[in-house]
């Protein structure tokens, strides 16, 4: 099953194109003037895997994408990914300018080409979210400890809270998944591993807090037929991240656009019905966390 990649109180999301192998949404509605004519010929190119469904991501992202292509006076195309590997390969062969990632994701694509951080959200007074680990409400199990010899799901190879931290936790107990579960699965998208685990498909997930939450809010969700039973440290929020050899005067001008979206009328009601306070500019250091982690794990194969 096809989900998609960056999401923030369900926020993060993206449209489908016309073809669902390489979905494309050109935004034409720009304020243009004649110096910008060079610019409009090369549109801004964004990846997106994201963690949640198409039909979220299709009314979510196109409003804002909307609004970032009309600041920069320039079209913004949208190159839609199933998984995390594939949008950080666009994003290093230069084919976009830019990408809608995790954490875990961007330190690995911190180490293979430089990429770097640019922004990253603040919600409800923070600038982190965790992992959690959940299993079925009113199920027997209520420690990770509980899940051996069960069914387990992860989300994404590249996902840090999906897929790092429960390996992580399985290294210090000197596990491997292949020996600590019956089985694994893995459903590209936290909101399908949220409904995995309601539905019994899978007796434990590791999701991202900041997905759980969100559709914990929804009345009747999947979330509120499953529990966390453990959760991770922080770790700096998923970034927006960009190629190092993107033209500086764009990468100056995009970073302007997010950083100023919540002193806008319009921009501040795009980031209240995302859940998003606002965004601020991105810090290496953030991820520190996720690389020892990567470190600890990679050192236990």
């Amino acid at each position: 099953m096809r989900r998609l990649s960056f999401v923030f109180c369900l926020f993060f999301l993206t449209a489908c194109g016309k073809d669902p192998a390489d979905p494309r949404i050109s935004f034409s509605d720009v304020e243009t003037s004649a110096e910008d004519v060079e610019q409009l010929v090369k549109p801004l190119r964004i990846a997106i895997a994201s963690t949640v469904s198409p039909q979220r991501n299709l009314r979510d992202y196109q409003r804002m994408l909307e609004y970032l292509g009309r600041k920069l006076g320039m079209p913004v195309d949208v190159v839609q990914r199933s998984g995390y590997s594939e949008c950080i390969a666009l994003l290093e062969n230069r084919e976009v300018d830019a990408a809608f990632v995790c954490s875990g994701p961007y330190v690995e694509a911190r180490e293979r080409f430089g990429a770097e951080a640019l922004v990253a959200p603040r919600i409800s007074g923070s600038g982190t979210y965790c992992a959690y680990v959940i299993a079925r409400e009113g199920g027997p199990i209520r420690t990770f400890s509980d899940l051996r010899g069960k069914i387990f799901a992860f989300t994404d190879p590249l996902s840090l809270t999906g897929k790092l931290y429960p390996s992580h936790l399985l290294e210090k107990r000197g596990a491997r998944a292949e020996t600590y579960f019956s089985r694994t699965i893995f459903t590209w998208g936290h909101d399908n591993s949220v409904e995995a685990v309601a539905q019994g498909l899978a007796d434990g997930a590791a999701v991202s807090s900041l997905v759980w939450e969100g559709l914990a809010k929804s009345e009747g969700s999947a979330a509120s037929r499953t529990k966390v039973i453990g959760r991770s440290a922080e770790f700096g929020m998923p970034p927006v991240v960009v190629h190092p050899g993107l033209d500086p005067k764009l990468k100056k001008r995009l970073l302007d656009v997010f950083l100023g979206m919540h002193r806008d009328p319009e921009g501040m009601a795009l980031l209240g019905q995302a859940g998003i306070e606002r965004f601020t500019a991105g810090a290496d250091s953030s991820y520190d966390g996720v690389r020892r982690m990567r470190a600890e794990v990679a050192g236990a194969r």
